[in-house]
This record gives structure tokens, C-alpha cells and sequence, in this order.
């Protein structure tokens, strides 16, 4: 609803003269609630309410993220812990840091697991389009494959909580899921 504030206020600001006739009255927070909410009668120009969230990388990062995070959790039986970060520039979609205490007396490698996940911006816009609550849910349950199949490549081991760097970074990440 900021961004949808900030609309409201630029637009307020402007002279009258330069909005068409009809919108001598702007909507307020009363035309934009109730039955007809976000339809202001007096004004065509202004039919619709911006969404919560304008673009999906910034519903991907308050909606999915945390989905995801529950998932790994789950996955993990509570060992491993998320953590949503902001996005690197604005327009991006949040990236995710997956991080556990290495494993006492039991480590294949000499760091403590902190993976940083990102994904495509148009893959993310993807999600919010026809069928991707579905494309998500499935990738979802291909979650535990995909980070099986990530570990020899990236070097880092889920069971004992170890990575060879420092940092792990797996960028670029699709929601393509391994199995059916």
C-alpha cells in the first residue's frame, strides 16, 4: 500500500488543471474500501487499487520465501535455518540464506553450512502468472531432491552441516522441479 500511497500523494500534488475533468475528485481511502472497493464512480481514469505487493519479486520475497524456509525446516527435522535476505537492487526478487552450526565431531568439510539462494527475476514473474501456485507447490516437494543433487557439485554436506567455502552462493535458480 506505500507505493499505492505515493501514487495518491504525486498525483494530489499535481495542478487541476492537468487531470481530466472527471477527476476533480480523487479516491479516498473510503471509495477504496467496501463492496465497490477500489471503483471510484466519479473518476474512470482510477478503476482499479495497485496491488499490495506491485511487482512479484516483492510477493515472492513476503509470500514464498517463507514457504520455502518452512519447507527446508520441515526437511531438516529443525537443523537447518533460514533466513530471508533484501534483494541486492530494488526490483529483485529476496535472496535466502540456509544456515546451520556445523555438527559436532562430524564434518566432511572444515565450514559451517551458509548457503545463499537466489532465483531469476523471470522466473520468479513466472510464478504469479497462469498455473504457478501448482509449478510452486511441485517444486515444493522436489525441494529435498534438488538440494540432494546440489551438494557434490556446490561441496557442502546436509548431514553434517559442512561446506568447503566459507560461503555457498547458488544463484540463478528456476523452479523446474526433478521429479513428478
Amino acid at each position: 500500500m506505500a507505493y499505492w500511497g505515493r501514487i495518491v500523494a504525486w498525483v494530489r500534488r499535481m495542478p487541476s488543471a492537468s487531470l481530466p475533468a472527471c477527476c476533480g475528485i480523487f479516491p479516498t481511502a473510503s471509495d477504496l474500501s467496501g463492496p465497490s472497493r477500489g471503483h471510484n464512480i466519479a473518476c474512470p481514469h482510477f478503476t482499479s487499487v495497485a496491488p499490495v505487493h506491485p511487482i512479484p519479486a516483492q510477493r515472492f520475497t513476503a509470500e514464498l520465501l517463507p514457504r520455502i524456509i518452512e519447507r527446508l525446516h520441515r526437511l531438516s527435522h529443525g537443523t537447518l535455518h533460514g533466513e530471508v535476505l533484501p534483494p541486492e537492487f530494488p526490483g529483485e526478487p529476496g535472496r535466502l540464506r540456509v544456515w546451520a552450526p556445523a555438527r559436532a565431531n562430524a564434518g566432511r568439510y572444515a565450514n559451517p553450512l551458509d548457503i545463499t539462494l537466489s532465483w531469476d527475476s523471470w522466473e520468479v514473474d513466472r510464478l504469479f502468472a497462469t498455473g504457478g501456485e501448482t509449478r510452486f507447490a511441485e517444486y515444493l516437494d522436489a525441494l529435498a531432491g534438488k538440494l540432494d543433487a546440489w551438494q557434490e557439485p556446490r561441496q557442502f554436506d546436509i548431514n553434517t552441516h559442512t561446506q568447503a567455502d566459507p560461503t555457498v552462493l547458488i544463484g540463478g535458480l528456476d523452479f523446474e522441479h526433478l521429479m513428478r
